[in-house]
């Protein structure tokens, strides 16, 4: 049993140095994909801002990129999209479907954030600019597979506050094309609230830099344990 345990122990210990190693490059890798995806949105977001068109658009292709687009808000199909935070301050995102100009084509448009009033029963008043509009903004992708604890309620009171934005969900309730992304509307536009994105900045780069840091750390902690330990016991059965 002893020699058993003599074996055992060390193998466990060497296969958790090695598992800290490799959780320790997986999160360089993630740190370098991170790095790589920013450096692709700050390109995008610095090129001329494109017309977006009426005809449903490639992600991938469209993504991040600064667009105008031109059409009518339906106010009708607009929701709240719940539990926002601001500076501690809970509230809400505004969504608005707008209609292409030129087509029946909807693209959701996050208008910006609004606080909470003391009494949650009562959703937010608000104006929605009535006619013909021009907007700009950068189109991002939507959550994808939003998580529900229970099926959302389409018929109830406050049927237009959402938990989350689900493109899916809306699309069932329009009977139009959709656009696959989200544009998230300039501040200085028609019908716009307070703004809390932000595209830049390395907060997660670093974090995942400072995660592989540790997990680095450990298995060197672990793998100095080992040898330590290792010389000692053949230090000892050569006295013996």
């Amino acid at each position: 049993m002893r020699v058993i345990s003599k074996i055992v122990a060390p193998l466990v210990a060497v296969l958790l140095t090695a598992g800290m190693i490799m959780l320790g490059f997986w999160q360089l890798d993630r740190a370098a994909f991170k790095a790589k995806k920013q450096m692709m949105i700050n390109s995008r977001l610095n090129q001329d801002t494109r017309q977006l068109p009426s005809s449903v658009v490639d992600i991938d292709l469209w993504q991040y990129y600064r667009v105008r687009v031109d059409g009518e808000y339906l106010p009708e199909l607009g929701f709240f999209v719940d539990n926002v935070v601001n500076n501690a301050i809970a509230g809400v995102n505004t969504v608005t479907p707008l209609k292409i100009a030129g087509s029946d084509t909807l693209i959701l448009v996050n208008r910006g954030w609004l606080a909470w009033g003391n009494d949650r029963t009562f959703l937010p008043v608000i104006d929605t600019p009535g006619g013909s509009v021009s907007l700009s903004g950068v189109l991002v992708p939507a959550p994808e597979d939003p998580f529900y604890l229970k099926n959302p309620d389409d018929t109830g009171e406050q049927k237009e506050l959402w938990s989350q934005l689900d493109l899916q969900r809306f699309r069932k309730m329009a009977d139009n094309e959709v656009q696959p992304l989200i544009l998230l509307l300039d501040r200085d536009q028609s019908g716009s609230f307070k703004h809390i994105w932000q595209f830049q900045g390395d907060t997660w780069i670093a974090r995942h830099k400072a995660y592989a840091f540790q997990w680095f750390g450990l298995a060197f902690a672990l793998g100095t344990i080992i040898i330590v330990l290792g010389y000692k016991y053949i230090m000892y059965k050569e006295k013996k």
